[in-house]
């Protein structure tokens, strides 16, 4: 039977994870109730360290039987001079189940639930990756849409345009599958991550919940950059569809230039190292390298190598298109190009 607090996902039946952590996943994927996921996330009020484990470091516990032990500083505490243990036991990421148990001490107040709240949930974005590069699958930093038959990718870093485009192209009649990441496999096929967000107008002076995050950086510790991930439920969104259309999206002069597939994959696999590196660089997803430390099964260099492989397959009946913008609204560009 399911808690009141449980929440359950499966993603298109790829992943199927099970949580009592509010992280933002889509609601397009919640479910009523999963028998065996494939991860399972709980939070316990209280957790005491296991008695029998070497600690490999001072954070770090080696148990055996695929286990690590994990702790941490809160950052938002550790600012104010409060050291209080983020504690995680890690089970099974080598294996088809995967266990996290943790504590998070004052995870009732807002700043510290919002902090590893966000935390959690790129975690759980780079376990559900590993998962997916196992099964030819694979996580990309890119919006996905559809016109009639062609499916069409829009690679690009953070805070170039994206969700801003994904917009005006569905006004404009395109169908939507995401506007951050995409999951896609090695036959070239996209599957939606539908999470349509508030978002700031392209020029973010000129909003001042922006400019007040720009002059005071530390308030981004205390106050969330976007509202919670949901689905618009006027948007129509498609499940899947075959990529034929890449168009890598930058900041620049106004331009549509066709290029190489070398250059593509090459821009393709920078954009998505660096997303996979924003995800990893804090304190909690540094378990992952530590994990692969003591258990040699988690290669990180051969998931790395299927990853490159799903990205080559992604190129193959593609075409592949550079297009620069000032302000973020590629739109125009991609329809004057089609």
């Amino acid at each position: 039977m399911m808690r009141e607090d449980e929440m359950n996902y499966s993603v298109h039946d790829f992943f199927k994870m099970k949580t009592n952590i509010p992280i933002p996943l889509p609601d397009y994927f919640k479910v009523g109730y999963i028998v065996d996921p494939d991860f399972e996330l709980i939070y316990h009020e209280k957790m005491g360290a296991p008695s029998k484990m070497i600690m490999t470091s001072s954070n770090v516990g080696y148990l055996g039987e695929y286990s690590v032990w994990y702790e941490c500083h809160l950052p938002t505490l550790f600012m104010l001079g409060i050291k209080s243990p983020w504690k995680v036991l890690l089970k099974g990421l080598v294996n088809r189940k995967i266990q996290m148990r943790t504590h998070i001490p004052f995870f009732n107040l807002y700043p510290i639930r919002y902090r590893t709240t966000a935390y959690l949930f790129y975690f759980t974005l780079l376990v559900m990756h590993m998962k997916l590069l196992q099964e030819g699958k694979g996580l990309i930093h890119s919006a996905c849409l559809s016109w009639n038959d062609r499916g069409i990718l829009l690679p690009a870093h953070s805070d170039t345009g994206k969700t801003y485009t994904s917009i005006s192209l569905i006004n404009s009649g395109f169908k939507y599958l995401s506007d951050d990441y995409t999951i896609i496999d090695n036959n070239g096929v996209a599957y939606c991550w539908p999470t349509i967000r508030f978002i700031a107008p392209p020029n973010t002076l000129k909003n001042p919940l922006e400019l007040v995050r720009r002059l005071m950086p530390i308030i981004n510790w205390f106050l969330p950059r976007s509202l919670p991930s949901t689905t618009e439920t006027n948007i129509t969104i498609k499940r899947k569809t075959k990529v034929t259309d890449i168009y890598i999206l930058e900041r620049g002069t106004e331009c549509v230039q066709k290029i190489g597939k070398e250059e593509a994959f090459r821009k393709l696999f920078i954009i998505n190292m660096n997303e996979m590196m924003s995800l990893a660089s804090n304190q909690l997803s540094s378990i992952i390298l530590s994990y692969s430390y003591f258990y040699p099964q988690l290669d990180i260099g051969k998931l790395i190598t299927k990853y490159k492989n799903i990205l080559w397959s992604l190129l193959d009946d593609a075409e592949f298109f550079l297009v620069r913008c000032k302000s973020g609204d590629f739109s125009k560009l991609i329809l004057k190009n089609m």
